[in-house]
Order: structure tokens, then C-alpha cells, then sequence
């Protein structure tokens, strides 16, 4: 008894200094001069333009050297996490990023967290490069019913699948089924039921969330056939790094919004590819920030934009996107760049995978 009340008032009191740094921070922020819309958003507000319903997209700091030698596979910038934003510094996600538990026969696993409501304290706990968004043209009902589609989702179970001793490898983790559970298959032209359609990665529950703004015929967010090494096989994918490249219907929030404008728009250029095998990095370089940070892109002219990231030039800034596995042919691609002043594009050049 003594044991069991010993226990209880130790997670009772990590609980108060959880509560009680939670309180420091909101009231050390509400004292000097809002600190909710920098020129680099403080750690522990959302900027004031940030809605209900818009987009957080975020790195992860705190890899293990097996997380990191997976997520490697996904080169970018904060294109580790997706999320939603609730408003009140809290966000809506479906998250299974850490701890590490062990279950024996099936090997080391992500913990089973699932879709959970999470405020922005405990994001900073292991999130960096955090970065804020929108869907494009999405009316402020379209927002706030995507917002309770998705809250009516908590407690939902996170899909795991992207190594073949996982749990659920089978039925992928990118998989975006639609409404009725059945997701499409372009080769075939048939559709086929997903088993786990209710069984969410962190940006699929922002993407179905969004389709079901409005009953079941909202605004879609393009998701993309991808192609996986570790099964051999396709799926639709709408991961962190599909949204932040789909820059027709998602928009991110640059200085300019949060207050803070430049003077004029950036000067880019292309620079240079390596290639190795069929991977490409491709580099481009901000020359001038024009006064603010950047949201930079390189793009092969029919694929999708790659996001690089948002960045200011104190001289001139590199930035680059490794392309996985393309086929053989030649290809023409061009950096490119914004803030909130205007668009800037480099020249047009071409590389070849023999």
C-alpha cells in the first residue's frame, strides 16, 4: 500500500512540473510582447495567422541510429511529421515516432501511440524545423470540418509497415484508401479493399481528413503511386514530403505572413546534380534572400516539386533534394524559390541515367 501510494504521488508531482513549465512558458510569453508572430516563431506559440484545420510539418531531432538509417529514406526538410493544427498551441496527430518497445518474435516496433491531441510544449520536446501551412482555397467551414473529422479519429491506432518484420507490412502504411475503405489501383484500373483504412500514418489522417470536409466529396490532396524496395510493389503514398512538393494546393506561411516582410523577392539559381546509380541529389543556391527567410524547391520538370527547405542567405545558401530510383532517360530540372514577396526561378537544365 505504502508502495502503491509512493508511486502515485510521484507521477502526481511530475505531473504538477509538467503543468507547472507549461505555466512559465505561457506566462513568460503573454508578458514580453506577445511572442506569438516572430521572425522566427517561438518555440512554444503558433503564429497568430495559423488556423484551425492548417498544416505543421516537422523534423525529428531525437532518431535513434536505426530511425535515422530508415528515415533516411526520405530526404528533405521537415518532412519527418505531419499534423494539424487545433488551435490553442494544440495540434491533432497520428503519432508513433518514439518510444522503442520490443515484441519478441516481431522484433523492435514503434510504440503503439496512435492518434492522439498533442500541445506544442511536448512537440518541442522532439520536433525541429517546424513549419506551418495551409491547404489552398480551403473555406474556414471546409477547415473547422476537416478539424472535427479528424478529432473524431482520436484514439485511433497508428499503421505500421514499411520493413517486412513489422507488424502490418502487408498493408502498407502509406496506403489512402477512400471513404469506403477501398483504395485504387491505376494499373489495373480496379480498386481493392485495404483492410487497415482505419489505421493512420501522421499526414494519410490530414489527407482524409480533408476529403471529408464536406460528407465524402472534399477537397482531395494528391497522393502519388509509389514505388516500395523493401516489398517490391506500389502504393498510394501521401506522406510529409508528397505535401510539402504539392505546391498547387498546399501553401506555406513565409515571413511576410507572420509580420515580418522583406523588400523584394529572392534571386535563385540552378546549380549542379550528383549522380549516383539512378539516385540524384540536385542543388540549387538562394543568391539573395530578398530580406527574409525562403521557401526554396528544386522540381524535374514532370515530377512533383521537392520542398528543400526555408531559409535566409546571410551570403549564398545551398540547398538540394535526393531523388530515389529513377528510371533511365534524361531529365530537365530548375531550383526555385519564394517568400512573401514573389517567386524566383533559376534556368532550366538536364542531367541523364543511363
Amino acid at each position: 500500500m505504502i508502495n502503491s501510494l509512493y508511486r502515485k504521488g510521484l507521477v502526481f508531482a511530475i505531473i504538477l512540473i509538467l503543468i507547472g513549465m507549461n505555466a512559465v512558458f505561457l506566462t513568460r510569453g503573454s508578458i514580453t510582447n506577445k511572442l506569438s508572430q516572430t521572425l522566427t516563431p517561438r518555440k512554444f506559440y503558433v503564429p497568430k495567422i495559423v488556423e484551425p484545420g492548417d498544416l505543421v510539418f516537422c523534423d525529428n531531432k531525437l532518431l535513434t541510429r536505426y530511425q535515422k538509417k530508415i528515415i533516411e529514406r526520405f530526404p528533405g526538410y521537415a518532412d519527418d511529421h505531419g499534423l494539424m493544427y487545433a488551435g490553442n498551441n494544440r495540434f491533432i496527430e497520428s503519432s508513433a515516432i518514439f518510444p522503442w518497445i520490443y515484441y519478441g518474435s516481431k522484433g523492435w516496433d514503434l510504440c503503439k501511440i496512435g492518434v492522439v491531441n498533442t500541445g506544442i510544449f511536448y512537440l518541442n520536446l522532439w520536433a525541429t524545423n517546424i513549419i506551418y501551412g495551409k491547404v489552398k482555397n480551403a473555406s474556414s467551414s471546409q477547415k473547422y470540418n476537416a478539424l472535427n473529422w479528424a478529432k473524431k479519429q482520436l484514439g485511433q491506432p497508428y499503421q505500421f509497415g514499411y520493413r517486412q518484420n513489422w507488424p502490418y507490412h502487408k498493408h502498407q502504411w502509406w496506403m489512402c484508401p477512400n471513404t469506403n475503405g477501398t483504395t485504387y489501383n491505376p494499373d489495373t484500373g480496379t480498386f481493392f479493399k485495404e483492410e487497415y483504412y482505419d489505421y493512420w500514418i501522421c499526414t494519410e489522417i490530414i489527407w482524409a481528413a480533408y476529403k471529408h470536409c464536406e460528407g465524402d466529396s472534399g477537397i482531395d490532396i494528391e497522393a502519388t503511386w509509389h514505388y516500395d524496395k523493401y516489398d517490391d510493389s506500389w502504393h498510394w503514398y501521401i506522406g510529409p514530403d508528397e505535401m510539402l512538393g504539392n505546391v498547387d494546393q498546399i501553401y506555406l506561411y513565409t515571413d511576410g505572413d507572420y509580420g515580418y516582410p522583406g523588400s523584394n523577392e529572392p534571386l535563385v539559381e540552378t546549380a549542379h546534380v550528383n549522380i549516383e546509380k539512378n539516385n540524384v541529389t540536385i542543388y540549387g543556391m538562394l543568391i539573395d534572400d530578398g530580406g527574409e527567410r525562403c521557401h526554396c524547391y528544386v522540381n524535374i520538370i514532370g515530377e512533383r516539386n521537392r520542398y528543400c527547405g526555408f531559409f535566409k542567405s546571410e551570403s549564398i545558401e545551398t540547398f538540394s533534394y535526393t531523388f530515389l530510383r529513377l528510371k533511365p532517360g534524361t531529365y530537365q530540372w530548375y531550383a526555385w524559390a519564394y517568400n512573401s514577396l514573389g517567386k524566383a526561378q533559376g534556368e532550366i537544365k538536364s542531367f541523364t541515367i543511363l
